[in-house]
């Protein structure tokens, strides 16, 4: 780490530095030198191909920005290297980039209320407006068809049809009526399904322990599922579903049959598996709990989409609700 420290012009001697934040593309570390800190970012090579590209960008829309504020918060600080650039390769083929760590910022992994929304939209709109007069032609185009949204299906129903178990692997569904094995208990159940996910007996066994009792189930499993109520059926299918912890997780009206205090606790666990960077995607009538709970909603009518975006987007100083009646009527 000193090496690739010292290719950078920092104020001050490298004391410490560790990783820092849970950045879902670049890693990151916070540099301390006996004068400032820094932020040090390794490149995702699997999601930028032309390097180079990307920090001539980055170069010149925070050299922009820059120009057109006196705040030194305002924009993003390029720290340059020794030779004059603005990032660089190591031995092993790693690309490197600093920048002045802005003191007392505040990042954000998920927005966990209305205010996070709206101050993130203003820092946004603040964005897009000191940049309206950028000459845009003339960055490159780091990630090609990166917005062509037929051309990523193209590719997605590709790796589907080359890996399609690999994919099935990383998914999960749970039907609005869950179609169990009767004649098993519970706990065979959900072992079976671990062993269909090759899961590792300490890792099915902690999994199991914790959701049963987040659920209340525990003392049901060794029961057979014959004698289960809807809601209990409903709790195990919600176990099974995550016990491989899956990315995707596809679920038909996924409340119904449980009680306030499951449903308070599903809920719970959608929101932290898309904070973890999964993502759940459920059909439901209950308007209500769409309209608190999803980022995105889509509204269908007789097999046809009637509108789809982000939540805000859809339902305006609306609720959820009367806009849903106003194109179903």
């Amino acid at each position: 780490m000193e090496k690739l420290l010292s290719a950078f012009r920092l104020r001050g001697r490298p004391l410490r530095w560790s990783r820092y934040g849970e950045g879902h593309i670049n890693q990151t570390w916070l540099v301390e030198t006996d004068e400032r800190r820094y932020i040090l970012q390794r490149l995702s090579r699997a999601a930028f191909a032309d390097i180079p590209g990307l920090m001539e960008n980055v170069a010149a829309v925070t050299a922009y920005l820059a120009a057109q504020s006196t705040d030194p918060r305002a924009c993003l600080h390029l720290i340059p290297t020794v030779d004059g650039g603005c990032w660089v390769r190591d031995a092993e083929g790693e690309t490197w980039r600093m920048y002045d760590f802005i003191e007392d910022s505040l990042c954000l992994q998920a927005a966990e209320s209305p205010e996070d929304f709206y101050q993130s939209a203003v820092a946004f709109g603040s964005f897009q407006r000191m940049l309206r007069d950028f000459p845009a032609d003339t960055l490159h185009e780091t990630i090609p068809d990166f917005h062509n949204t037929p051309d990523r299906y193209r590719k997605f129903d590709a790796v589907l049809r080359a890996d399609p178990l690999g994919c099935k692997r990383i998914l999960a569904y749970i039907p609005d009526d869950p179609a169990l094995y009767e004649y098993m208990t519970g706990i065979k159940f959900l072992n079976f399904v671990s062993d269909i996910y090759d899961i590792d007996s300490d890792t099915r066994t902690a999994r199991i322990k914790k959701y049963a009792n987040l659920f209340e189930l525990t003392g049901d499993l060794a029961q057979p599922i014959s004698a289960y109520s809807h809601g209990m059926k409903q709790k195990l299918a919600i176990i099974s579903a995550w016990i491989h912890d899956p990315k995707l997780i596809i679920m038909d009206e996924p409340f119904v049959g449980l009680d306030p205090k499951a449903s308070h606790i599903l809920k719970g666990m959608m929101r932290e598996k898309c904070n973890e960077g999964g993502a759940i995607f459920f059909s439901t009538h209950v308007l209500e709990v769409a309209e608190k709970l999803c980022d995105k909603v889509a509204i269908i009518k007789e097999g046809k989409l009637q509108t789809a975006g982000t939540m805000e987007e859809v339902k305006g100083n609306e609720s959820l609700e009367s806009v849903f009646l106003e194109l179903v009527e």
